[in-house]
């Protein structure tokens, strides 16, 4: 049916079959017309071929899916009214069991007593076409039929000068109803057809006429789309590693609609433009994702036009008012602003989208207020306004410097190579932690001694095959894979090696990055070393373990680190490493990285600060208490892991999905069950809506193409 010829209060929903349109408006009919007619007369001098195609029928159906209203059916030209059978040109065959044209409503021509229809009901409504010959006194007839039995001619349809094409059409007043042309071959028409009759769906090229209405709407579409440059959506991610997923995951979903692909490009730092700055030449692109600054930059530069965008989508929202990113985004949303039509229809409106497992913070809802009209939120979270999976078990593993057992790590050659905060920033210059001024430099540097071999111990302890690592600074990353690549004894690459290794850090080169990444999903590596880079978004099929070596400083990146496990309820474990007493870390002055020459205190004028980890770890304890979710706390080296724990580890039951009567929470589960029904139906619903979109603009593509 016509997108564009109907009744304001007409919907439209594709059901996979056939279409199903509605209208709840009790008090007055709606109407609308097929987007395709038959040419009932038209050619002034038909070959023979075109004589026996004119001599043929066509066919369409229409189950009635309610009783609260009335439905009428029929054929209409597009000049008719869309209440069809108030005008001449309307032929309509209505629920009562009346006959409608030109506003007369006259008993069905029929011996049957049976000519009233209601809901379950399925009409047949035949069109046949005469001999193009002049001295026939009409040019078509028109039938209908109920649940397969034919009741007779309703119409002749009376022969013009001008030409004349007729097209399917439908008119209800509060009711629903679904219509069928025949075009789904797991949907065929339910009865068989009259004689000489084709379902719609087959009607021959010289018969089939576009509807006007959606002619002058492709060609306004046309008109407006030549005019429009640039990507149709824009999507800002906040890290490289973020924007190349979800460009794949777009680039994904373009080759699975075959028929309507759409064309994904990328712009980041560190990966060459050359493409996407191709695509964008030639207006082919419908969605860039990239990175604030350069996106800003590009944008700045004119080389994006986005008088063609419709959808502007900050992901991760969070993290981009963090990192200073609100400027780029504000320069980007003002220009995508200042090309829109302040005249166009509401359809064609920007649509501006914030995204975060953490969105609640009052600079985003302040950004939102600035960038968006009344804008609606969609909160996932919950039983308690949970923000965390009860698939994930958390573990917190108390690092001690007086810790007896462990005090033979401390003998000369056994000592790691630190971040040298207690050396002056000289990497290679010797550990003497006895050397060292004051009990708590002593303290920080055991914690730094220390925590690399918990992190083996955790490892060994859990029966860890595949685990992300999570590091403050990339100089802790580089550390931490110098430390397992020597004790690994494979030089940190292949699964034979258990401490086999690969980093993702922001100071790698995005092709390191991405083949790090690509290695560990792969299975080729057992551990990811990462910064908080990985800590947002990044998806890791079945991951079940996460080893936070130093716990981050604000509780929105715990949450956002360990929710790379306990994924689409599988369970996971994560495990956090926090000194009891404070550790003297590397904090930069802007411009600088560490190690640093200068270690004075940040407030100082240095690089370096006391990092509170037990202050930090109470801040997240409160978190997880609020969403009831208990923390197991262990001791090393001793590692006693809780009985409950420890069944999962023994059976693999990590990585895995929850099982019934698992772990997940009771009422988690009930509250689950109770909405499958209804999150499935939703799944159902938005797929039926994007498929309509994208068939609709194939459509019209391809019909423009054919023109």
């Amino acid at each position: 049916m016509s997108a564009q010829d109907r009744s304001p209060s007409i919907a439209f929903h594709p059901n996979g079959l056939g279409l199903q349109l509605q209208s709840r408006d009790p008090t007055k009919w709606a109407g609308c017309r097929c987007s395709t007619g038959i040419r009932v007369v038209g050619s002034s001098s038909p070959d023979k071929t075109q004589q026996q195609q004119q001599q043929q029928g066509y066919s369409f159906e229409c189950t009635i899916l309610d009783k609260e209203g009335l439905v009428r059916v029929g054929w209409s030209s597009e000049d008719a009214s869309l209440q069809l059978g108030t005008d001449a040109n309307g032929y309509g065959y209505g629920g009562t069991g009346m006959k409608s044209n030109a506003n007369k409503y006259d008993p069905f021509p029929t011996k049957s007593n049976k000519v009233q229809f209601t809901m379950g009901d399925v009409i047949g409504c035949h069109l046949k076409i005469t001999n193009d010959d002049a001295n026939s006194k009409h040019a078509a007839t028109i039938s209908f039929s109920k649940n397969g039995e034919m009741l007779g001619e309703a119409f002749e349809v009376p022969r013009t000068n001008k030409p004349l094409s007729l097209f399917p059409a439908i008119c209800v007043k509060n009711a629903e109803c679904e219509v069928n042309f025949g075009s789904n071959p797991d949907n065929p028409l339910k009865f068989p057809l009259p004689e000489e009759c084709s379902a719609m769906a087959a009607i021959l090229k010289d018969m089939a006429v576009m509807n006007p209405t959606d002619v002058v709407a492709l060609q306004l579409s046309q008109q407006k789309k030549s005019n429009r440059k640039g990507p149709m959506a824009i999507v800002i991610e906040p890290t490289r590693d973020l924007a190349e997923q979800s460009y794949k995951a777009f680039c994904d979903l373009g080759k699975r609609l075959q028929e309507t692909p759409i064309e994904a490009a990328l712009l980041v730092g560190g990966v060459k433009p050359t493409q996407t700055l191709k695509m964008l030449d030639q207006n082919r692109c419908d969605v860039l994702v990239g990175t604030p600054p350069i996106l800003a930059s590009y944008m700045k530069k004119g080389t994006i036009q986005p008088s063609r965008c419709r959808f502007f989508v900050l992901d991760e929202a969070d993290e981009l008012i963090s990192t200073d990113s609100v400027d780029h985004i504000r320069s980007i949303f003002g220009r995508i602003v200042a090309s829109t039509d302040p005249n166009q229809s509401r359809f064609d409106r920007l649509q501006t989208c914030f995204f975060s497992a953490t969105l609640h913070s009052k600079e985003v809802r302040d950004l939102a207020a600035e960038l968006c009209d009344k804008p609606m939120w969609v909160d996932l979270r919950g039983q308690n306004d949970s923000i965390l999976p009860d698939t994930v078990h958390h573990c917190v593993v108390d690092i001690t410097p007086s810790a007896a057992s462990a005090k033979q790590w401390l003998k000369d050659d056994n000592l790691i190579e630190t971040d040298a905060v207690h050396r002056g920033g000289k990497l290679n210059a010797k550990v003497e932690i006895d050397k060292l001024s004051d009990q708590a430099s002593k303290n920080s540097e055991c914690i730094k001694q220390f925590k690399p071999r918990a992190v083996l111990d955790i490892m060994d302890k859990f029966s860890m095959e595949q685990v992300l690592i999570f590091s403050r600074t990339n100089l802790d990353c580089d550390l931490m894979e110098k430390f397992l690549k020597q004790v690994g004894g494979a030089g940190g690459m292949g699964v034979s090696d258990k401490y086999s290794c690969r980093v993702l850090a922001g100071m790698r080169s995005m092709e390191e990055r991405r083949a790090s990444l690509e290695a560990f999903k792969d299975g080729e590596v057992r551990i990811l070393i990462a910064t908080d880079v990985a800590a947002r978004g990044i998806d890791i099929d079945s991951l079940p373990f996460v080893i936070n070596c130093t716990i981050p400083d604000k509780s929105e990146t715990y949450v956002h680190r360990v929710g790379r496990v306990g994924r689409a309820g599988r369970m996971g474990v994560a495990v956090s490493l926090v000194s009891t007493v404070k550790e003297r870390v590397w904090f930069c002055k802007k411009g600088n990285k560490p190690p640093c020459a200068d270690t004075r205190d940040f407030e100082k004028g240095g690089n370096c600060v006391w990092y509170d980890e037990p202050k930090y770890m109470e801040a997240i304890s409160k978190l997880l208490s609020k969403n009831s979710v208990p923390i197991f706390k262990l001791q090393w080296p001793d590692l006693e892991l809780p009985i409950e724990i420890q069944s999962i580890v023994k059976n693999g039951g990590y990585g895995e999905h929850a099982k019934s009567g698992g772990s997940l929470n009771p009422e988690t589960k009930a509250k689950m069950l109770s909405i499958e029904s209804q999150a499935k139906q939703l799944s159902i619903t938005e797929s039926n809506l994007q498929t309509d979109y994208w068939n609709l603009r194939h459509k019209f593509s391809s019909i423009a193409t054919k023109q």
